[in-house]
Formats: structure tokens, sequence, C-alpha cells
């Protein structure tokens, strides 16, 4: 996740000056993850780097949500219910 995620802002700063930064309030460096992905897919730049930030993310979520009843976070009877609805891993992950 950490390589896939430099190599987005690697892609993003290359290409900062061909952003519409105006567009989403990019106005200094501390621009947030919502902000570079929006900003990068709206003059569709750094596409493959982008694909690879989203299958790593989505590759540890898949690795760390069994673990969230496992280790207390979320009550292992709701795990299941969230689990059996259809979309659910898009709309919480």
């Amino acid at each position: 996740m950490l390589d896939a995620g430099r190599a987005a802002w690697r892609a993003y700063f290359a290409v900062l000056g061909r952003l519409r930064t105006g567009k989403f309030k990019i106005e200094t460096w501390d621009a947030g993850w919502w902000q570079v992905r929006s900003a990068l897919k709206d003059r569709l730049l750094a596409t493959d780097e982008m694909q690879a930030t989203k299958l790593a993310h989505d590759a540890l979520r898949d690795k760390l949500r069994p673990q969230l009843a496992e280790f207390g976070f979320l009550d292992a009877g709701l795990e299941s219910a969230i689990q059996s609805v259809p979309g659910s891993a898009e709309k919480i992950g």
C-alpha cells in the first residue's frame, strides 16, 4: 500500500501544473487524498498509479477485515451482517 501510494504522490507532483487545482481547492502542499485523487481523475492522469493504489487498498482491506471481530473492533454478528449485504465492501472500503 505504501509503495503504491508513494507512486501516486510522485505522479501527482509530476503533473501538478496540468491539474485544475482551483476546482479541487488545492492551494498548498497539504492537499488531501480526495483532492489528489479527484484532480488526477479529472484530467485522466496517473491512471496506472491510481489503479495500483486502489488494488493495494482493496488487498489491505481484505486482509484486515476478518480481524475486526477477532480483535474486538466490531461485533462478530455485525461483521457477518455487513459482509452478507451485496456491495457492502465497496461502501465500507
